[in-house]
């Protein structure tokens, strides 16, 4: 019952940030935001980022695709799943939604939680998709950490 309530708890957060547009003017602390070409850089450059898509399973492999190599970890489930993450609070880590703003929640609660070198990719999938950047619609690439 515990984990049903803190899930629901969990959710209802993420709907009010979504709802609200996660306006970063709001915050104390401005949330790193970078372009998708600044991500595409980060990727060509070979700099051994990790990039969490916080999308659904249907939506990491559906019309928008993912970007090849990130992992999915949906924003629903990151009290569950940012203790994965506990020994990279330090590498540098790129975080992706459809549009910027569940990525935006998510980058804001591991900022939160003293990871130091996370950001939010500013318009999603979508955006990266309007550059016609390289995407999967492959479930493999999202399960492994790279």
């Amino acid at each position: 019952m515990r984990l049903w309530v803190k899930k629901l708890t969990t959710t209802l957060v993420i709907l009010a940030a979504v709802l609200t547009g996660c306006e970063q003017s709001q915050s104390k602390e401005q949330i790193a935001d970078l372009s998708p070409s600044d991500v595409k850089n980060l990727i060509d450059q070979d700099r051994q980022v990790l990039i969490i898509d916080v999308r659904t399973p249907v939506e990491f492999t559906g019309e928008l695709g993912h970007i090849p190599g990130s992992v999915l970890r949906p924003v629903q489930e990151i009290e569950e799943w940012i203790r994965e993450f506990e020994d990279r609070k330090d590498q540098e880590i790129v975080v992706v939604c459809r549009s910027g703003n569940r990525s935006g929640y998510a980058t804001k609660y591991l900022q939160n939680r003293a990871f130091e070198n996370v950001s939010n990719m500013r318009g999603g999938m979508r955006a990266w998709n309007k550059n016609k950047y390289p995407v999967s619609r492959e479930i493999e690439g999202g399960e492994v950490l790279p």
